[in-house]
């Protein structure tokens, strides 16, 4: 997922689990990440400001803070609740605040995302 962490096996110490989502491949993509790489995570979701939706078991998804203001618009949908943009779930935040690695199985993903596009105004009014 980040160049430093290309696969399991020649992960860098402190590496964790994350899950990208990207709406507008309609891709998932399991990986790892270095808990606190700013710089990386924005390179994941293409922005430049976060902000992290936490979910009911402590893990998290960050997102895209600016993503209404792209377009075109892509939206990951968490349990029917739109994000604008990619995702990147990771686990519940430790004792000491720092992210941990995302727990949640590959059928989870299946049963509570979905990506979806924003219609143009063109296609809602074709719609009548």
């Amino acid at each position: 997922m980040c160049d430093r962490c290309p696969t399991h096996e020649a992960a860098p110490e402190g590496a964790v689990r994350a899950v990208l989502i990207d709406p507008e491949k309609g891709t998932l993509q399991e990986g790892l990440i270095i808990p606190g790489d700013l710089d990386a995570i924005y390179g994941l979701l293409g922005c430049d400001l976060i902000d992290a939706v936490r979910l009911d078991d402590g893990h998290a998804a960050y997102v895209d803070d600016e993503g209404l203001l792209k377009a075109p618009q892509f939206f990951t949908l968490i349990d029917g609740t739109p994000y604008a943009g990619r995702a990147l779930f990771v686990g519940p935040v430790d004792e000491q605040g720092h992210t941990t690695a995302c727990t949640l199985p590959l059928e989870w993903f299946a049963d509570h995302v979905r990506g979806a596009r924003a219609k143009t105004a063109e296609e809602m009014t074709a719609e009548g």
